[in-house]
Formats: structure tokens, sequence, C-alpha cells
């Protein structure tokens, strides 16, 4: 039996967070030492963090038309689940906009770093290991070229298997002219 809560999120998009997240508190708690206190906010921060990411996809998919089904949370990161883009550029588009937020989300909390200064208070600054700390350790996760346990590939892949395809496309299209230039010499002779 799964068990997971589902909200309603921006665009009308179901997001459905299974229970597994209350992991994700982990990684953090390890890293800065374990407190009770701060449990509630570094789950609340990775739900934040992969809602970010995946909802980069979403928007993405919105922005060209596509429908946007469901955004899944676990503790293994998230899955949006939309419609499959007409052409490669738009594959790439929606496929590297995930990375796109987390890259964004970063920046700025580096900027609020730089303004703010670290010693915001204990929530604000667990929200700032997540988006910092934990979003550079997800982005590095994201972009390499592999399938992670759950079985979903990471955007990495796809963009590697996009970009390997694009190649394809523009050889088979690159043979396909020179054949006709040389169809076309042949037949004024």
């Amino acid at each position: 039996m799964t068990t997971t809560l589902t909200i309603s999120g921006p665009f009308g998009v179901p997001i459905h967070i299974h229970w597994s997240v209350l992991f994700g508190a982990i990684i953090p708690c390890l890293y800065v030492g374990f407190s009770l206190v701060d449990i509630p906010f570094f789950i609340i921060g990775f739900v934040l963090l992969v809602g970010v990411h995946e909802f980069g996809h979403a928007i993405a998919a919105k922005l060209l038309g596509l429908k946007v089904f469901a955004v899944h949370i676990n503790i293994t990161g998230g899955h949006c689940r939309y419609e499959l883009p007409p052409t490669i550029w738009k594959a790439l588009f929606v496929t590297s906009a995930g990375l796109l937020a987390q890259i964004l989300l970063l920046l700025i909390t580096t900027i609020y770093i730089a303004i703010f200064g670290y010693e915001s208070g204990r929530v604000v600054n667990d929200f700032i290991l997540v988006f910092t700390f934990l979003n550079a350790l997800m982005l590095i996760v994201n972009v390499l070229p592999f399938k992670p346990l759950a079985g979903l590939s990471t955007d990495g892949l796809i963009l590697w298997k996009l970009m390997i395809a694009w190649i394809r496309l523009a050889y088979r299209m690159a043979a396909r002219v020179r054949k006709d230039k040389e169809d076309s010499i042949s037949g004024h002779c």
C-alpha cells in the first residue's frame, strides 16, 4: 500500500507527496547534527526543493502548451508527468527546465546569504542549508546520465539521449541534403 498526501499545486496540477519524504531530512540532519527541532523544517525544505525542480519542468511544459498530469515527490526526488513534447528542441527545453529552476533557487539563496548573512535564525538557516548544500548535491546527481535505484532516468540521462537523437537527426538531414545535391548535379549532365 502506498501512502501519499495529494494537494492541488500551481496550474491545478496535483502534487502527490509520498510518506518517504520524511526521510529527506536525514542528509541535512547528519550534516549539521541531529536535532528534533530541525527535522520538520528540513522535510519542508526538501519538499520545496524537489517541488521547485519538478515545477520547473511543469512550467516549461505549460509554456509549450503541453498537458501536465501530476508531480510526484518522494525520498529519491520527484517526477513530473507531462504530455510528450513533439520535437527534440521542446523536449530539451522541458527536460532542462527543472535543472534551471534548481540553479535559480541556489542563486536566490546565495544572494540572500550575501545580503542578510547566514545567521538568520534556526528555521531560515535550515532552509538555507537545504536550498544550498542539498540543492548542490541534487544538481550533481540530476546532471549525471544514469538510472538511479528508483528506476526513473535522471535529467542528465534524458538530456544525453535527446542530444544523441538530435545529432543523429542532423546527420540524416545533412546526408539527405547532400544526396539531393548530388542528384540535382547528375540530373543536369
